[in-house]
C-alpha cells in the first residue's frame, strides 16, 4: 500500500517514517508537515493509506479528513486520546496513541491491509454479487442480492 505520514511534530514523523521502514507491505511515498502539504500530496499520486496527527496548525486532521473527496484509508496518530471516540465518525480505520510501538502499529496496519485487500478484490470481480461491509473491527460478506436499500 502507498502512503504518507502527515504529522506537524517531527520526531513523530521519524518514529513513523522508521515504522513504516519496518514493514513490507507499505510504501512511503511522502512525509507531510502539515494538512495542506499532504492534500497537494493526494493531487499529485494516488495513496492508499493516510498515517495523520489530528492536532495541527492551520488545519487539524479532522478537518482534513472532511476536505477530501474521495479519502484514502486514514489511521489517526495522536497522543490525544479525547478524539478517539469523534474520530470514528470520519471512519477512520484506527486511532492509535503516541508514542507508537511497533506491536500496535503492524496491529493497525494489519486491519487497513485486510479492508484495502477487499475493496481491490471488489474492484477486480466482474460479475461480483457480494460487497463487503465493515461492521465495528470487522468485515462482513453481504450478498448484493439482500441489499435492499443504501
Amino acid at each position: 500500500m502507498k502512503c504518507i505520514i502527515v504529522d506537524d511534530d517531527e520526531m513523530s514523523r521519524l518514529t513513523l517514517t522508521k515504522l513504516v521502514g519496518q514493514v513490507n507491505s507499505l510504501s512511503l511515498i511522502k512525509v507531510c508537515s502539515s494538512s495542506l502539504e499532504a492534500l497537494n500530496a493526494l493531487n499529485e499520486e494516488k495513496v492508499d493509506l493516510v498515517l495523520l496527527d489530528i492536532e495541527m496548525p492551520e488545519m487539524n486532521g479532522l478537518e482534513f479528513i472532511k476536505s477530501i473527496k474521495n479519502p484514502p484509508l486514514i489511521i489517526l496518530a495522536t497522543s490525544k486520546k479525547k478524539y478517539a471516540l469523534e474520530s470514528y465518525e470520519y471512519n477512520v480505520v484506527d486511532f492509535i496513541i503516541k508514542p507508537v510501538s511497533l506491536d500496535r502499529f503492524v496491529k493497525s496496519i494489519s486491519k487497513a491491509k485486510t479492508i484495502f485487500e477487499s475493496s481491490q478484490n471488489i474492484q477486480k470481480d466482474q460479475g461480483i454479487d457480494y460487497v463487503f461491509i465493515k461492521n465495528h473491527s470487522s468485515l462482513v460478506k453481504v450478498n448484493t442480492a439482500d441489499i435492499l436499500w443504501i
